[in-house]
């Protein structure tokens, strides 16, 4: 049976036990299963199922109703933890380790996350205020305070033992070293430590040339570094080069999902908490608006049309050729926009290459317009040859496709990086302003040539 197949049992059998009110035997059954099961299950229940669910869990097993919960997304998890009773909430929390229970704490309502706060116990409930002394979306947010690092003059032999004594570290990846300030000198593999020497210090056999991060470098620039260098960990410092933590490679994971879902879903309109879960009532809250907005920009381009409404009157066939002319424009368009977006997001546009790539992309667009205008061109004018005896829309279509595909590559290109200069995130708005663009001046050039053709030649 395939992981899918059994999670889908899973579930089934579980929501038999519920609508029997049998909620221990369900409890019983999860403590059987991994906690990223159980979180599956909890994200496709109804929200009292879930409440009530969480506080069986928690009566049976507290740490793993609070590792379910971890393993949720931060939406649906921080909506879960806002519904239960601040006790259980800040019991569940203390569970956590303390990047996730401060991603979760920063969902909460001011109110509720102060409250449950002040609740937890002191060590933890610091930990947590620590964290959220950070931007959201930082280095510093999202790290682990609990990092294994030993000084400089610590001999192999007495890290292997300290090591031991430390079975509950969060990561044992890697050895970090420090001198007596907490300044990070230096890393070495557990390979490394048990090759050497027991007399040996970390010193003499520590790497020098750390990877690194600042605690407010953003999440995705955290992400890229662990990608390039291949890291399951990578240390996180302060302005003096100090180590107050560690971002570790699963949540690296979470943030390249999330982030990846927060782009797709931006680019259709779509708000991060949808999903296939969520309640129709809360799904129509959030899709509407978004809707809304294409039909606002739907009915400013029929307008920009109402102002050629004389060459249509005259020239219907230009009417037929339109949805190609918008089609293409809004296709090249979103092909260079997704390009740019993911440029940025995986580092590769930067100050020095992103003239470089506008220039690419033009290409790209008046190469790409040519060919197709003249496919087009053709193509119309067969077609009007045969329901009219008259050929010159082909003309039109050529020139309008062309300089509309190439427009079309500049404004994919160059909208992404404005909106990022304006530190407002480019999937959010560009592709309700790229198709804005390449409708409004598509039609303007198409119907505008059309209009020309009919003072000029009376067609």
């Amino acid at each position: 049976m395939t992981q899918t197949r059994k999670m889908i049992v899973l579930l089934d059998s579980v929501k038999k036990l519920i609508r029997r009110d049998d909620y221990k035997h369900v409890a019983n059954i999860l403590r059987k299963v991994h906690a990223a099961d159980i979180a599956y299950v909890l994200a496709h229940l109804m929200e009292a199922e879930r409440l009530r669910l969480v506080q069986v869990l928690a009566d049976t097993d507290l740490a793993l109703a609070a590792e379910s919960i971890s393993e949720l997304h931060t939406k649906p998890g921080g909506q879960l933890l806002a519904i239960l009773p601040v006790e259980l909430a800040a019991k569940i929390l203390q569970q956590m380790d303390s990047d996730d229970a401060a991603l979760f704490v920063a969902d909460l309502p001011d109110d509720k996350g102060r409250e449950i706060l002040a609740l937890m116990a002191a060590e933890e409930s610091s930990s947590v205020r620590g964290l959220l002394r950070y931007e959201a979306e930082t280095a510093g947010r999202i790290m682990n305070a609990d990092v294994f690092c030993l000084n400089q003059q610590v001999t192999v032999g007495e890290a292997i033992q300290k090591l031991r004594e430390r079975r509950e570290a969060v990561s044992c990846f890697y050895i970090y070293v420090v001198n007596d300030a907490g300044q990070l000198l230096g890393v070495l593999s557990l390979k490394q430590l048990l090759f050497h020497p027991p007399e040996v210090t970390l010193r003499q056999i520590m790497r020098t040339n750390v990877i690194s991060v600042h605690t407010e470098t953003d999440q995705e620039e955290v992400a890229r570094q662990v990608a390039n260098y291949n890291l399951l960990a990578i240390p996180v410092v302060d302005d003096e080069n100090r180590l107050v933590g560690i971002v570790t490679v699963d949540d690296v994971i979470d943030i390249i999902r999330e982030e990846a879902t927060e782009d797709i879903f931006y680019m259709a309109g779509v708000e991060t908490d949808d999903h296939a879960y969520t309640s129709a009532r809360l799904s129509i809250r959030k899709r509407v608006p978004w809707l809304a907005i294409y039909l606002g920009i739907g009915l400013f381009t029929a307008w920009v049309i109402s102002l050629f409404r004389g060459a249509l009157d005259q020239y219907v066939i230009l009417a037929l050729f339109m949805p190609m002319i918008g089609g293409m424009g809004g296709n090249a368009g979103t092909q260079t926009m997704t390009v740019a977006v993911r440029g940025m997001a995986m580092g590769e546009l930067d100050a020095q290459t992103r003239s470089k790539f506008i220039l690419k992309e033009l290409r790209v667009g008046v190469v790409s317009g040519f060919l197709l205008g003249i496919i087009a061109g053709l193509i119309a004018s067969g077609l009007e040859f045969v329901w009219t005896g008259h050929y010159k829309i082909g003309i039109i279509m050529f020139l309008a496709m062309w300089l509309n595909i190439s427009l079309a590559a500049v404004w994919g290109s160059l909208i992404p990086q404005i909106f990022k200069w304006m530190k407002i995130d480019p999937a959010l708005a560009s592709g309700i302003f790229v198709a804005t663009l390449n409708d409004i001046i598509g039609f303007s050039i198409f119907l505008g040539m059309g209009t020309l053709m009919l003072n000029t030649f009376g067609l």
